[in-house]
Parts: C-alpha cells; structure tokens; sequence
C-alpha cells in the first residue's frame, strides 16, 4: 500500500473516532542520549504506552543505545528502522509481523484510543491480505 494511501486511510479512521489522535512521526533523535539521528543511521522506533490519552507515544532509539540495554518506559512495540536521507524517497514500511503483533496485542483493550487504532491496522492488514 502506497505511504500516502496508508496514511490518509489512518487519518481518516482516527478522525472519525478520536479526533486528533496520533502516534507520531519519526523524532530524528535518540530518546536516550539526546543525540541526532543521522541520514542513513538504523534506529529502533517504538510505540509506548501513553497514560494520559490512552493511545500511544512514539520514541526513537538509537541502536547503540538499544544494545545496551535502554528500553523506553512502558515499551508496547518496536521496530528497526533507518533515518531517511533527504534526498531519497520514503516510503513507509513495517514488517507484517510488527504489524500482525500489534493487532494481536490489542485484542481484549476496551480502550476507545487502543481500539480505533485496532480498527486502522485491521484495514492496512486486510489490504495486504493478511486478515
């Protein structure tokens, strides 16, 4: 599914049931050095549990941070990414096993943030044939 498409259909299906809900977009720096995250560096992007909305927070972390142990508070999921170069394209991409993962998790959240954002992976994973 073109990152566009994906994009505008999570817009659309968060829209509709919390507005102005989202996960966040890519941070450009290490949540646990501080440190700038370089073109074409490889990080771990995690989702973790946002306590006052009930949805999700996204932190970024650099590998060497993330081999040496440091995990974010309230880690739910994690994914291994590369920062873009600002000449290249991106596209967005998350493995379909993060992706079938995080639809299993939230399975029995009765939370209105956790089951909108249920309801939008549902479609991308239907889309890609998985559900």
């Amino acid at each position: 599914m073109p990152a566009r498409v994906a994009r505008a259909a999570y817009d659309a299906g968060m829209s509709r049931f919390t507005p102005g809900y989202s996960v966040g977009r890519p941070t450009g720096q290490c949540q646990a050095t501080g440190r700038a995250l370089e073109p074409g560096e490889t990080y771990i992007a995690t989702l973790c549990d946002d306590e006052q909305t009930d949805g999700f927070i996204r932190v970024d972390v650099s590998e060497d941070a993330w081999d040496s142990g440091h995990r974010p508070e309230r880690l739910f999921s994690y994914w291994k990414t590369t920062v873009a170069r600002p000449d290249e394209r991106r596209q967005l991409f998350v493995d379909d096993e993060v992706l079938m993962s995080i639809f299993e998790q939230l399975a029995d959240d009765e939370r209105p943030q956790r089951q909108a954002f249920r309801f939008v992976l549902a479609l991308v994973l239907m889309r890609k044939r998985l559900l």
